[in-house]
C-alpha cells in the first residue's frame, strides 16, 4: 500500500543534506510516514515505541527496508539507546524527538545525547505536504493524499561537542524544526 502511494507522490528537496554516511535525522512524530516513504530501502535505523501503537509503524517501516529499534522514554529506553549507539556506527539514524506520546513538537534531549556519544551530527528535517489527511491524534499525524507534493528541508548539520552545549543546541534544533519552509 505504501509503495503504491509512493508512486503517486512528488518529493522536492529544498536543500539536500541527505547522506549515506551515518547521521542522526530528527523530525516531528507527525512526519513519520512521509519520512519513511522518502528514505525507503536505504537501510536506515528508526526508533519506534514498543507499544501496540508502535507496531502499526514498525511493520510498515520494516517492509520499507528499515531496521527498527523498539523502545521509548517510558519503556525499554535504555536498551534502545544502547542499540542506537551500536547501529549508529554504520547506519543513518531516524528519531522523532517529541515521541512517543508528546507533547507534540516539543524537543526532548535523547537525540542530543545520542549525538554526543556517537559523534554524529544531527540533521533536522522539516516537511510540508500540499494535500494531506491529518488524524485526530496527539501529534496530528499526517498522511499524504495521492499525487501530493512533499517539500523536504534538510537543515545544516548540528554537532554536539560537549554536554554543556545540549540545552542551547536543543533550543536551536527546536527552532529549526518549527520554521516554515520557504
Amino acid at each position: 500500500m505504501l509503495l503504491l502511494l509512493n508512486c503517486t507522490l512528488k518529493f522536492q528537496n529544498k536543500q539536500n543534506h541527505y547522506s549515506e554516511k551515518p547521521v542522526i535525522y530528527v523530525f516531528w512524530h507527525r512526519n513519520i510516514l512521509p519520512m519513511l516513504i522518502r528514505h525507503r530501502f536505504r537501510k536506515g535505523v528508526v526508533i519506534i515505541s514498543s507499544s501496540k501503537d508502535g507496531q502499526l509503524v514498525a511493520g510498515p517501516a520494516q517492509a520499507l527496508g528499515y531496521i527498527t529499534v523498539r523502545g521509548s522514554t517510558t519503556r525499554g529506553g535504555g536498551r534502545a539507546f544502547r542499540e542506537m549507539l551500536r547501529l549508529g556506527r554504520d547506519h543513518v539514524l531516524g528519531i522523532t524527538p517529541d515521541g512517543p506520546k508528546g507533547p507534540a513538537e516539543v524537543m526532548t534531549d535523547g537525540a542530543l545525547y545520542l549525538a554526543l556519544m556517537t559523534g554524529l551530527p544531527i540533521v533536522p528535517i522539516r516537511t510540508e505536504i500540499d494535500h494531506e489527511w491529518i488524524l485526530k491524534t496527539w501529534d496530528r499525524f499526517r498522511i499524504p493524499k495521492p499525487f501530493s507534493k512533499i517539500s523536504v528541508y534538510y537543515s545544516e548539520p548540528v554537532f554536539i561537542r560537549n554536554k554543556d552545549e545540549i540545552p542551547v543546541k536543543m533550543q536551536v534544533i527546536q527552532q529549526i524544526l518549527n520554521e516554515p519552509i520557504r
